[in-house]
């Protein structure tokens, strides 16, 4: 049997070892093996019995912003709350996405009551709001990623991306050639080319001009929640519902459950400082390493070897939040931190030892 038990419940000990992961196993007299293992991920309830976390953020000056579904923003540094004037500014506010721009200042998008900007130095004097009294076509803002060259993309649920610079406010939507007005995620490339994920499929915006991603016969129409770009050139939309969708030199290429991806949902897609893909979604959070994605993506292999943890592994929930950017957090550590209806679930993949010895 497997667990964390005491010595008192091991029963007598006769012989004692450890394997190649670092479990201990427990020879006993009278109840068998028994294996105590290392817990891989530590839940952080932040003080709260049901934290229903959402969005997250690196303040390298102040700790992790963390968003709250209809419970404004807290401050976390070392694992614990930290009182903020922030968090009084926007307390009892539903937070969907979070984003820090080049000056440290933090917005904070909302469910129904648009997009803030907040000076962490001065809270109470540089509020400044963003919504449909101000030129942005949504008071639902689920995604933000601060510009390359200065601004920040703002994603609706119901008016496509915009664009914030300065004063100004830019939209696309489906007018301008969006699959969908209901936008999740995006990324950007060092070539300025924004890759977004709809409710209606991917797409990229280059020059200003939107191009819906197919195989040049049918577009990709799965609903996107997360995307991610590979330093291989490649682009990867975590979808719901529909696994993985990667796109790589013009050419789309899916992978499922049916090539031995965990789950169909992606939440998230988080690459750790050991090279795998950790992605999360209703039912836990599993890990396949990054080559083996793009070798089956490449069509040079026919299955991906997904590793999975569940309760037993710590997670005390084993639903990810998901829908909304930035939906999981790499710390500089190399830390992972995933957004649960119950709180955070961090992980430290560098910690953690892998039996790579083949069975006899």
């Amino acid at each position: 049997r497997t667990g964390t038990p005491g010595c008192e419940q091991a029963g007598q000990v006769r012989s004692v070892r450890a394997d190649r992961e670092g479990n201990m196993g427990l020879g006993t007299a009278q109840d068998g093996l028994v294996r105590i293992r290392r817990s891989t991920f530590e839940h952080w309830t932040l003080g709260g019995a049901r934290r229903n976390v959402t969005s997250m953020v690196v303040d390298p000056a102040r700790g992790v912003w963390v968003a709250l579904n209809c419970g404004g923003v807290l401050l976390v540094r070392d694992g614990r709350v930290v009182p903020h004037a922030v968090s009084e500014a926007l307390r009892g506010e539903c937070v969907w996405s979070l984003a820090l721009d080049r000056r440290g200042q933090l917005w904070a998008g909302t469910w129904g009551g648009g997009l803030w900007r907040i000076d962490p130095d001065d809270p109470s004097g540089t509020v400044r709001r963003y919504g449909l009294s101000t030129g942005l076509r949504s008071n639902v803002v689920l995604a933000l990623l601060p510009r390359r060259s200065g601004g920040m993309w703002v994603g609706t649920n119901t008016a496509g991306v915009a664009l914030i610079s300065g004063e100004t406010v830019r939209s696309w939507g489906t007018a301008e050639g969006l699959p969908s007005d209901d936008v999740r995620s995006f990324a950007e490339d060092s070539l300025g080319r924004l890759w977004i994920g709809t409710q209606g499929g991917p797409a990229v915006l280059e020059e200003s001009t939107v191009r819906v991603l197919g195989d040049g016969v049918e577009r990709m129409t799965t609903p996107v929640r997360v995307v991610f770009l590979d330093p291989s050139g490649a682009v990867w939309f975590g979808t719901y519902g529909g696994g993985l969708l990667r796109w790589k030199n013009g050419q789309p290429a899916r992978i499922t459950t049916e090539q031995g991806l965990y789950d169909n949902i992606v939440s998230q897609f988080i690459v750790g400082p050991e090279g795998y893909a950790w992605m999360g979604c209703n039912r836990g959070i599993w890990k396949v390493a990054l080559q083996e994605l793009n070798a089956a993506a490449d069509g040079r292999v026919e299955q991906v070897t997904s590793i999975p943890y569940g309760a037993e592994d710590g997670l005390v929930t084993l639903e990810t939040n998901g829908g909304f950017q930035p939906s999981g957090l790499r710390l500089p550590s190399g830390e992972l931190w995933f957004p649960t209806p119950a709180g955070i679930a961090r992980t430290d993949p560098v910690s953690l030892r892998a039996n790579k010895t083949r069975p006899p």
